[in-house]
C-alpha cells in the first residue's frame, strides 16, 4: 500500500484552512475606527474626541472641542493562514490576503460648537471578508489503489453600517448619546469537494456542493454617556442586539456517490437548489466600559466589552427536498451560535509637543465561535494585537500614520467530515497539525 502523499492531504486540509481565514466572522474588534481609535486599539470608550464616537460611545460626540470630517484606512492589509499538516508532511499548508480596506467615514451635520446638541453621520465596515482558495492533487490513501482530489472554495461577506447620531451636553463635563444604525450584509459560500478513483479494483467517485448567498438588512441601536474631566474620564455604553428587518437567499445542496460495482448499493444522489429563502443575521447585545487617566505628559487608556451568547439559530434554511436515491426528505441548513466574550485593550498615548503626539496599543480579541455549534465560521482562536502609530496636528487639521499586527494559534481539531465520504468506505481521514493566524495593517487617517 502506498503511503498517503502529502500533497493529497493538503488539498484536502485546504478545504479547512480557507474557513478559518474568514476569522473576523467570530470577532468583534477586528476593525477598528478612526484615526486615533486605530492607533489607540479601540480603548476609546472612556475617551472619544472626533467623530469615531459615533460607533464607539455616542455620549462623547458631545464632548469634543470640533468635530470635522474624518476618513479612516487601512492603507494596506495582509493577513495570513498558515496550517502544519502534522507527520504526514514536512511541508505547511500557508494561504494569505492583501488588500487596501476603508473602515470610516463621517462627520457632524450640526456641531458641539452650534449648542449642546450635536447631530453627526457615519459610516463604517463592521466586516469584510474575501477569500479563495483551490486545489487538485493525487494519491493513494490506505484502502484506495489511486485517488485524485479536486477542491474549490470561496467566500465573500460584507457587512456596512451607516449610522445617525445625537449627543447632548447635559453638563459641561458630562454627555449621553445614541447612534442608530442600518446594517446591510452580503454573504456568500461556496464550496465544491471531489474525488475519484479506484478502491479494490472499483471505481470510485464522489463530489461534494454546499453553496448558498443571502443580503440581511437589521437596526442597531447604541446608547452612550461619558464623563470628561482633564485628568480622569469614564464611558459607559450599551448596544442593543439588532433588530431584522429583511433577508432573502439562494441555497445549493448536492451530494453524489457511485461506485462501479456488480449488484451493489444504487448512486447516492442528493440534490437540491432554492432562491427566494428568508434569511438572517444576528448582532448579540454588549456593554462597554472605558476610562482614562493623565500620567504628567501621558495619557493612559483602557476599555472592555462584553458581548453576549446567542442561541443557535438558522442563519438560512432550505425547504424539505427528496433524497432521489431512497426515500425520505431532507434540509440544508446554515445556523450560527456565539459564545460570550469579553474583549478588552489597554493603550498609551504620549503628548510630544503640541504637534505631534503618539500612541501604543495591546489588547485581545476573543472569538465568539469557541464551543458553539455554527456551521457559518470556523474561528476558534483568541487574536492578540498591538499597534504604534503618530498623530501631527497641524491648523486644525491632522494627519495619522501607524501600523498593527494581531497573531493567534489554534490546537488542532477533527476535520475529517469536511472531506466527502459519500461513496467512500473506508472514510478518509488524517490528522493536521496547529493553525496560525497573522495579520498586519497600516493605518492611514485624517481630518478635517
Amino acid at each position: 500500500m502506498k503511503p498517503v502523499s502529502p500533497v493529497w492531504l493538503a488539498a484536502f486540509l485546504a478545504a479547512v484552512v480557507a474557513t478559518p481565514l474568514h476569522g473576523q466572522d467570530s470577532h468583534y474588534w477586528t476593525t477598528k475606527y478612526g484615526p486615533r481609535a486605530a492607533l489607540l486599539g479601540g480603548a476609546v470608550v472612556g475617551s472619544v474626541q472626533d467623530v469615531s464616537a459615533a460607533f464607539y460611545n455616542p455620549g462623547g460626540l458631545a464632548m469634543a472641542d470640533s468635530l470635522g470630517f474624518a476618513l479612516s484606512l487601512n492603507a494596506f492589509e495582509w493577513a495570513s493562514v498558515t496550517a502544519e499538516l502534522g507527520s504526514a508532511s514536512e511541508d505547511d499548508l500557508s494561504t494569505s490576503r492583501t488588500g487596501v480596506a476603508p473602515t470610516m467615514l463621517g462627520g457632524a451635520i450640526n456641531g458641539p460648537e452650534s449648542g449642546r446638541h450635536v447631530v453627526a453621520y457615519s459610516l463604517i465596515t463592521r466586516q469584510r471578508v474575501r477569500n479563495s482558495i483551490s486545489a487538485v492533487a493525487t494519491g493513494a490513501p490506505p484502502g484506495y489503489q489511486s485517488l485524485v482530489s479536486q477542491i474549490g472554495i470561496t467566500r465573500r461577506a460584507v457587512e456596512t453600517w451607516g449610522g445617525l447620531s445625537w449627543a447632548y451636553a447635559a453638563r459641561p463635563n458630562f454627555g449621553i448619546g445614541a447612534t442608530g444604525f442600518v446594517s446591510v450584509r452580503s454573504d456568500s459560500r461556496a464550496a465544491r469537494v471531489g474525488v475519484a478513483g479506484n478502491q479494490a479494483d472499483e471505481g470510485l467517485s464522489a463530489s461534494r456542493t454546499r453553496e448558498f448567498d443571502y443580503d440581511h438588512f437589521a437596526f442597531i441601536a447604541k446608547f452612550g454617556a461619558l464623563l470628561d474631566y482633564e485628568s480622569f474620564a469614564a464611558g459607559l455604553t450599551l448596544t442593543a442586539p439588532s433588530l431584522g428587518v429583511y433577508g432573502t437567499g439562494t441555497m445549493t445542496y448536492a451530494d453524489i456517490g457511485v461506485i462501479d460495482q456488480t449488484g451493489g448499493d444504487p448512486p447516492l444522489i442528493a440534490v437540491s437548489s432554492e432562491d427566494g429563502l428568508s434569511a438572517t443575521h444576528k448582532q448579540p447585545a454588549s456593554v462597554g466600559l472605558g476610562v482614562r487617566g493623565r500620567a504628567g505628559i501621558f495619557q493612559l487608556y483602557g476599555s472592555a466589552e462584553w458581548f453576549a451568547s446567542l442561541d443557535e439559530y438558522d442563519v438560512i434554511r432550505s425547504g424539505p427536498f427528496d433524497r432521489q436515491s431512497s426515500t425520505g426528505q431532507f434540509e440544508y441548513v446554515v445556523s450560527d451560535a456565539r459564545s460570550s466574550v469579553l474583549n478588552w485593550v489597554v493603550a498609551v498615548e504620549g503628548r510630544l509637543s503640541e504637534v505631534v503626539t503618539t500612541y501604543a496599543s495591546f489588547g485581545k480579541d476573543f472569538s465568539s465561535n469557541d464551543g458553539t455549534e455554527s456551521n457559518l465560521v470556523m474561528a476558534p482562536w483568541d487574536i492578540r494585537s498591538v499597534s504604534l502609530g503618530v498623530d501631527w496636528r497641524f491648523r486644525g487639521r491632522s494627519l495619522t500614520l501607524g501600523v498593527a499586527f494581531g497573531w493567534a494559534n489554534s490546537p488542532s481539531w477533527d476535520v475529517t467530515d469536511s472531506v466527502p465520504s459519500v461513496g467512500l468506505d473506508p472514510p478518509l481521514s488524517f490528522e493536521p497539525g496547529p493553525i496560525r493566524y497573522r495579520s498586519f495593517s497600516f493605518i492611514l487617517g485624517f481630518e478635517l
